[in-house]
């Protein structure tokens, strides 16, 4: 229920921003997406792609509206079927209020997306969209509805250096987070004969640092995040602590 309370509340806000600016800062962005896999020795992400697959489609729409100067806020639905791993349903990506204090710092709350690695928070960004597959011991497809965001808070900001030695970037971030009911990390559970009523969920913190060099294009960053699971299973109650 607080978690409907607060993508209600974001949304009014929103709303309230289109009525007052007449949807003159209002931007509509999308992606629409058909892959195909094809892999010589084996079967991957639960698609037959030894024989080749067209089972990986995805498509997000997303609306931003600049209430203020300083107050962003937003909003991204999405769907997308790679195999087996999500489904046909439309759900909400993220949705925030982005609170710019001043040029060196600023927070997000809502559903947020989660800082780690150099590109988790930039996935599903149309403008930014990779058509190829990232990592996967960093950026797991079939557990992105699990790793990609979070519902908590933000403190973001950034430290000019000098022209040379370019810029420092910080995050820290903490929410909660719940397993996807057709994500990876719940099939492999299944395999082993345990099963939930209600995926399980936990809390999620850690911390992100980048350094930018303007002139080469070089970005070097460290992550940290710890994250807890727990759930009732079908016949015993499931604690894991991840990372």
């Amino acid at each position: 229920m607080r978690r409907v309370c607060l993508i209600v509340v974001l949304l009014s806000l929103s709303s309230v921003g289109v009525v007052a600016q007449d949807l003159e800062n209002v931007q509509i962005h999308g992606f629409a997406t058909q892959g195909f896999l094809f892999s010589s020795q084996n079967n991957y992400l639960s698609m037959k792609s030894s024989s080749g697959s067209l089972r990986w489609t995805e498509g997000a729409i997303s609306v931003n509206d600049a209430v203020t100067d300083k107050l962003r806020v937003g909003i991204q639905l999405h769907m997308y079927q790679i195999g087996e791993f999500g489904g046909p349903n439309v759900l909400v990506d993220w949705v925030s209020g982005d609170y710019q204090v001043n040029d060196g710092v600023g927070f997000r709350v809502g559903k947020i997306k989660t800082p780690i690695g150099l590109f988790n928070d930039s996935q599903d960004v149309d403008s930014l969209f990779l058509w190829v597959l990232l990592t996967q011991a960093m950026y797991p497809v079939d557990n992105r509805g699990y790793e990609l965001a979070e519902l908590g808070g933000e403190l973001y900001g950034r430290l000019p250096l000098t022209e040379r030695w370019g810029r420092l970037q910080f995050a820290l971030h903490a929410g909660s987070s719940t397993l996807d009911a057709n994500g990876g990390y719940v099939e492999q559970l299944a395999q082993i004969g345990m099963t939930f009523a209600d995926p399980p969920s936990g809390n999620v913190y850690g911390g992100d640092l980048r350094w930018a060099l303007p002139k080469i294009g070089l970005s070097i960053g460290a992550s940290a995040l710890s994250d807890t699971w727990m759930g009732l299973g079908r016949k015993a109650q499931f604690t894991c602590r991840a990372r």
